[in-house]
Parts: C-alpha cells; sequence; structure tokens
C-alpha cells in the first residue's frame, strides 16, 4: 500500500532527493533528521522540510508559503501534476516493479502490513491502460442527465462500448491503475444497470481515490456508495469523496481511508440502506479512529420521507448542501 512505499523512501532519504530533483526542486540538503530544499535556485536552502524521524505519513512543511502535506499531494499540487504521476515516479526511483514489489515486503511493517497477503492477489489483475482504446471516449447524454458533467467524464475516462451498448467506467486501484471496468447499460432497465466488463475487487478498492488524494490528504473524507456519486460531487466542484462500489466497507477500504489521515470522515449511504448495516460500517471506521482522533459523521437520512435509493447527490448540488449541513450527525461509539 501506499504507507509501504512511503516507509521505503523514509528508510532511503537519498531517493527522496532523487525524487525531489526530478520535480525540479532545489537546493536539496540531507541533515541527520530532516531534509531541507526549496521551490527553485533563489530559494532559501531551508524553505522546506520533511523530516526523518515520527513522520510515518511522509509530511512536507513548507515554511516560506505555509503549506503542509504528504509528499505526493505536496508534489502533485505545486508542480501541476497528478497523484498517480508522482507515486508511480517514486516507486520507479525505489526500484519497485509490479512483481519486485511484494518480494521486498520483508522491509516494510508498521500499521498495514498485516494486508500484504491480500493485497499481492490485486496485484496479478492489472490492466495496460490501452485496454481503454477499446472504447469510444466521448461524452455520454445519459450522464450528463444523471448531473455528471463533460469535464467530470473525462477526468474520469469515461467512455462507451458499442458492443455492449453501454457507457464504460474505468476500475482503478489506490495507486490509479486500471484493474477493471464497470459498465452502465444505455437503455432503459429496472435491475442490474450496471454490470462489469472487465471485473475487480471492489472491495479491495476506493472509485475515486487516486484521482482525489491530494484533495482528501488532511482534510473530510466523505464516502458514498456508487461511482456515480463520486461523479456527481465531482460535477458540483465538490473534489473530496470517494465510493465503496457497494453497501459494505472493508477493512481494507478502512484502511485506504486512514492513509489520508483525514480531520473526519462522513459516511453518506443511499436512503433505504439499513440502520444496521450503517451503524456495522460506523463501528469498523470508528475502530481505527481511536487511534488517530479521527471524528465519525453519518448522513441520517432516516425517517426523512426520502424517495427510496436515492443517493444524497442525486437531487442537485443544493440538496446535498442542504443535506450535509443539516443532516449530518456524529457517530457516537456504543463501546
Amino acid at each position: 500500500m501506499i504507507s509501504d512505499i512511503k516507509q521505503e523512501l523514509l528508510n532511503n532519504p537519498d531517493k527522496i532527493r532523487e525524487l525531489l530533483e526530478i520535480y525540479d526542486f532545489h537546493n536539496i540538503s540531507i541533515k541527520h533528521n530532516y531534509i531541507s530544499f526549496g521551490r527553485s535556485e533563489d530559494s532559501r536552502k531551508d524553505a522546506i522540510a520533511i523530516f526523518l524521524k515520527d513522520n510515518s505519513y511522509l509530511n512536507v512543511k513548507d515554511f516560506s508559503r505555509n503549506e503542509h502535506g504528504d509528499i505526493f499531494s505536496y508534489i502533485a499540487r505545486t508542480k501541476g501534476t497528478n497523484f498517480a504521476d508522482v507515486l508511480f515516479t517514486a516507486k520507479n526511483v525505489l526500484g519497485i516493479t509490479e512483481t519486485s514489489f511484494h518480494k521486498r515486503r520483508e522491509v516494510f511493517g508498521g500499521f498495514y502490513s498485516g494486508i500484504n497477503k491480500i493485497q499481492t492477489e490485486v496485484e496479478q489483475n492489472l490492466i495496460d491502460e490501452s485496454f481503454l482504446n477499446r472504447f469510444d471516449t466521448i461524452p455520454n447524454l445519459r450522464f450528463i442527465q444523471d448531473r455528471i458533467s463533460i469535464s467530470t467524464q473525462a477526468k474520469y475516462k469515461i467512455g462507451y462500448s458499442w458492443l455492449d451498448n453501454a457507457i464504460t467506467i474505468p476500475m482503478r486501484d489506490c495507486e490509479g491503475r486500471l484493474i477493471g471496468i464497470k459498465g452502465r447499460k444505455n437503455y432503459e432497465c429496472d435491475e442490474d444497470k450496471y454490470f462489469y466488463i472487465k471485473p475487480c475487487r471492489c472491495s479491495y478498492n476506493l472509485f475515486g481515490y487516486s484521482e482525489n488524494y491530494s484533495e482528501m490528504y488532511e482534510s473530510d473524507v466523505i464516502i458514498l456508495e456508487s461511482e456515480k456519486s463520486v461523479m456527481q460531487l465531482d460535477s458540483y466542484e465538490i473534489y473530496n469523496s470517494v465510493a465503496l462500489g457497494s453497501g459494505s466497507i472493508s477493512e481494507i477500504q478502512v484502511k485506504l481511508i486512514y492513509e489520508l489521515n483525514p480531520k473526519r470522515i462522513i459516511l453518506m449511504h443511499d436512503v433505504g440502506y439499513k440502520k444496521e448495516l450503517v451503524n456495522s460500517n460506523l463501528r469498523k471506521l470508528a475502530k481505527y479512529s481511536r487511534l488517530k482522533n479521527t471524528e465519525i459523521l453519518y448522513w441520517n437520512n432516516f425517517d426523512k420521507n426520502y424517495p427510496d435509493k436515492i443517493s444524497p447527490t442525486d437531487l442537485g448540488k443544493e440538496f446535498f448542501l442542504k443535506s450535509f449541513s443539516m443532516e449530518i450527525e456524529n457517530y457516537i461509539s456504543e463501546d
């Protein structure tokens, strides 16, 4: 997972220097307990720092601009690139390939090491990006009518399969690598609107994670059920959300959320999802919040007479913002 890559960088400060040099940072100096650097040749040598001790999230502190973030989100934001590209570059710097990563996992440890065996299975299901060339990358009117903008469709590389008569939704892992294709039938049907053109295990991943990583890191994280909901929020210019791909949250998904070091986690299930199942998901999230002191909240849509099965994003931006401001409640653990 991402935490493993951060630990490998911390173990090898010279690799952090190499990564910073690739992205054109200057005056890089490795000290005993920290690395200092600047944005340009004229910058102060101590303008920005990465501490090498007690910094498992690999956070960067930019003193000159009063900015901070983990190394991946900081580079992506300041250099105008994206999280997935920075992470890919970091793995190249470390010499990590898809086949070597888990052979070297004995160097990794810490909070998330217990799921390495499961993650290995996911690594074997990567799909080359060229697979998307099978589909037309054109905006879809059905999605526009569903409040998903053309720019959002482009961001998530929404396409169209003429063979399946379906809209195509690329599914990605936490690092932004293609792992599956979900289809949405482009005709009226009451059941099974969504299906897998190329199957993947959604419970190992979170839709929107890599695309929205920089916006979510050390911020609020909104958890939704469906990919459509994340794309609707993106169209409303709200970029700090992910989707489970189902109603239940897995242990791996919970751990991915906490790798973001979030301030608050807001669970927003569709209307009609049973209260006891919502509480089950909240308990899973709260299990880790005790270690991180993270606030857990949820959308209390119970007994509100909302239409069944609507998501908090289905009725437009105004409805979402109203629900978010008036119907979000703190989860109080029963333990």
